[in-house]
């Protein structure tokens, strides 16, 4: 069986609000205007290619000016280390703030290092895809 994750949405630039839903994908990371970081849970469906029939449930959430949502590919978190302890989720959000994000923007050749040096390997072992969707207009 064939598969792939995704994360869908829509975003409503006059309401201030997205529309998202999940296929498998890890949730996503939410960027408050305080630098706060928090995992954005989100209704849970089947990766796309699992079956043919499915009805994916969809939350609706504010972008308000200054915040940003960070969406990530596995391969940004399940990586293991030399003893094999996976980064997991809340890994990759102690790394991203050890790279003073959201303060800062978000350097991948930096993320990208620390990543690598938490495997200690030359190469991540998947493939890793980052969208980050930053809320900087007060007028829509």
């Amino acid at each position: 069986i064939s598969f792939a994750c995704a994360a869908c949405g829509l975003i409503d630039l006059k309401t201030q609000r997205m529309r998202l839903t999940s296929a498998g994908g890890p949730p996503p990371i939410f960027c408050r205007t305080d630098g706060s970081l928090e995992l954005l849970p989100l209704p849970t469906g089947l990766p796309f290619g699992v079956t043919e029939d499915f009805d994916y449930e969809a939350t609706t959430v504010s972008i308000a000016p200054g915040e940003s949502y960070l969406f990530v590919t596995d391969g940004a978190f399940e990586i293991d280390d030399a003893r094999q302890k996976q980064l997991g989720i809340e890994g990759l959000v102690e790394i991203l703030k050890t790279l003073d994000y959201p303060a800062m923007p978000l350097d991948m050749h930096r993320l990208v290092e620390k990543l690598l040096r938490y495997s200690n390997e030359i190469r991540l072992p998947d493939d890793l895809t980052i969208l980050e969707i930053i809320h900087n207009n007060t007028k829509a």
